[in-house]
């Protein structure tokens, strides 16, 4: 089970978080960020325009981002992409989101290699399912423990030139964590509302679909 966060951030305070200057939060996993480039297309049935989905479909090709500026990067300006990093995955995802802007998700998420992109694809068409909303995702990803060893996921993101947006994610239970995973949902929300508290003094979370936030723009 993933809970998730997100809120707008300014190009000052995503520089201060890349830098390393988060308070009592240190950066994980290899001590840095890593820059990632992806295109999503979700999938609806007739390719019915969804605002705000429970259910979602979706494809994700995504690439690392060459040696670029961190500024270019976080606002969607990034042109270099590694040769042979690409990859496509596909994502089924149960997604609620509460009042707060806090996201529950259970989602299910594999590789497509070979042809079967293009099974898929062909598999939509047949169940009448059409792509309904597309974006691009220039993000940079990293992971943020607290002095518990507790450990979250952040993206600092720009998608389809709206940003940048700081999203904040853990996992329920957290199988890699090394302390004892999160208790429950409550326990995983509150300790990213403290993150974004101690660290930037934001309270307030956007619970938009990416949808909205691009329509009403």
């Amino acid at each position: 089970m993933e809970v998730e966060m997100k809120a707008q951030i300014s190009v000052a305070q995503a520089k201060e978080l890349i830098d390393g200057n988060i308070g009592e939060y240190h950066i994980t996993r290899g001590g840095g960020w890593k820059p990632f480039h992806r295109r999503d297309t979700y999938y609806s049935f007739n390719g019915e325009k969804l605002n705000r989905p429970t259910k979602i479909i979706r494809i994700r090709e995504e690439a690392d981002i060459g040696d670029e500026l961190f500024e270019d990067i976080i606002l969607g300006k990034a042109k270099k992409f590694k040769d042979g990093t690409n990859k496509t995955f596909l994502t089924v995802k149960d997604k609620h989101t509460d009042e707060k802007g806090v996201e529950v998700n259970e989602e299910t998420e594999g590789i497509l290699i070979g042809d079967a992109k293009s099974a898929f694809e062909k598999s939509m068409k047949i169940c009448n399912f059409k792509p309904y909303f597309q974006k691009r995702k220039d993000s940079v990803s990293f992971y943020v423990a607290d002095k518990e060893s507790r450990e979250m996921h952040c993206e600092i993101v720009n998608v389809n030139g709206h940003g940048p947006y700081l999203e904040v994610e853990v996992i329920v239970p957290n199988v890699k964590c090394t302390v004892q995973p999160f208790q429950n949902l409550d326990d995983a929300k509150n300790f990213i509302e403290d993150f974004f508290y101690n660290v930037f003094g934001v309270t307030k979370f956007d619970g938009r679909s990416w949808a909205e936030i691009i329509e009403e723009n």
